[in-house]
């Protein structure tokens, strides 16, 4: 091919009919082993990928909604862990330092909500995706 060119000399490549069909054997086996690579199965897998994560959103959704109605305004506690209703939570309190008995912090009562609650459908999303990864939630 390099001698005699691809298709305009007389002994060129092109002008072979096995030739060409060699060369139509060849491009159809490496397009399909483009066809293949893994770029490609990434943007193939995605439909997949995404029907599944709309099935666990909907189970989400599903069980916040049960989580709203079970959990909502449930998770709040105050800091000193002494007081156990929004009434009895106001003022200060002492906290000493953990193995040190001399080192205390004077810190005011707060009523506050847990980190991941179920106030609302979308903490409950949260709260649950949370705990379904494994991901950050033995805090």
């Amino acid at each position: 091919m390099t001698t005699y060119g691809a298709i305009l000399h007389e002994g060129s490549f092109c002008r072979n009919s096995f030739n060409i069909l060699d060369l139509l054997v060849v491009s159809v086996s490496l397009l399909s082993m483009g066809m293949e690579s893994s770029a490609i199965s990434v943007v193939k897998i995605l439909r997949t990928i995404g029907n599944i994560v709309l099935v666990t959103m909907l189970l989400d959704f599903m069980f916040a909604c049960i989580g709203v109605q079970l959990f909502k305004g449930k998770f709040y506690a105050c800091t000193d862990p002494d007081k156990m209703t929004e009434e009895t939570c106001k003022g200060w309190y002492i906290r000493y330092q953990e193995g040190a008995l001399h080192e205390l912090e004077v810190r005011p009562r707060e009523w506050t909500n847990a980190g991941l609650n179920f106030d609302n459908i979308l903490n409950g999303m949260l709260a649950l995706f949370t705990i379904s990864t494994f991901e950050g939630w033995p805090k």
